[in-house]
């Protein structure tokens, strides 16, 4: 079958990770982050779950390092002080000013959200964040819990649950499971590629998002979450919004061979 061509080939271009294994990273440099951010991100779980609320409508390099900054501006990132801020107060903090940029698109959504993540995180988890991905706790409930916190969706808990068990060595039971992660770059290859079917035209990401899981629950039961990598990867540097770059001669898209090439399908 053409859709499991369409497999073969992203897992053959991003080979899913281990999945008998936690893994420890020294650093994230990968993540396209000065070496000071990641540390900060490793070293302080508050700070890893204020860069997922970040991730909204921005760059995701944008929201890694978000936190960091705002911690700069703050003189803390302690959420016992962040509960008991002013959603004003704060949102001006992530504005910034004529020296300093803004942090975010929309400040004062921002603030209510980090003020309210602070409220709960005092409430259930001690104020600490590592108290939501406890070592040996299920995949499926760590997802739930982030599920809980105010401007976390379905992309970006998924995301958030391989990012404890690839890049800070957390074990979770039954990671695998986890489902893919659901983008506008995951939804539009999904789509072009013929794993989604649609008519031509455009479709909203929420209207996209249960059939993809499921459809990657079914084409890759051993772990759907996996193919979230590769789907991004190719919709951010070959299937974009703007135009498929199926065949550069110089760097053609992974996917060329078993791809029917839907371009008349796109993503808002």
């Amino acid at each position: 079958m053409k859709t499991n061509e369409v497999v073969r080939d992203m897992l053959t271009y991003k080979q899913p990770p281990p999945i008998d294994r936690p893994m420890l990273a020294a650093n994230l440099d990968s993540w396209g982050i000065s070496r000071d951010v990641g540390n900060f991100l490793l070293r302080n779980p508050n700070a890893l779950l204020f860069s997922a609320i970040f991730n909204y409508q921005i760059k995701y390099e944008k929201a890694l390092k978000a936190p960091f900054e705002l911690a700069s501006r703050l003189g803390h990132l302690d959420v016992r002080r962040l509960a008991k801020m002013r959603q004003k107060d704060l949102a001006q903090h992530i504005r910034g000013d004529e020296t300093v940029h803004s942090l975010h698109r929309f400040p004062a959504v921002v603030a209510g959200r980090l003020i309210a993540a602070s409220k709960l995180l005092l409430r259930k988890y001690g104020g600490n964040a590592a108290n939501i991905w406890p070592n040996g706790e299920s995949a499926a409930e760590v997802v739930r819990r982030f599920d809980e916190f105010e401007g976390i969706g379905q992309k970006i808990s998924r995301l958030m649950g391989r990012v404890l068990v690839e890049y800070l060595g957390v074990t979770l039971v039954n990671w695998q499971e986890l489902d893919i992660a659901v983008d506008r770059h995951v939804a539009r290859v999904f789509l072009r590629t013929g794993l989604v079917t649609r008519s031509q035209g455009t479709y909203p990401v929420s209207e996209l998002v249960e059939e993809v899981t499921a459809k990657a629950r079914a084409l890759y039961p051993q772990f759907p979450g996996a193919l979230d990598e590769p789907a991004v990867a190719v919709g951010m540097e070959w299937c974009t919004a703007e135009k498929a770059y199926c065949t550069w001669p110089e760097d053609p898209c992974p996917l060329r061979r078993s791809c029917p090439k839907n371009t008349s399908l796109a993503v808002q």
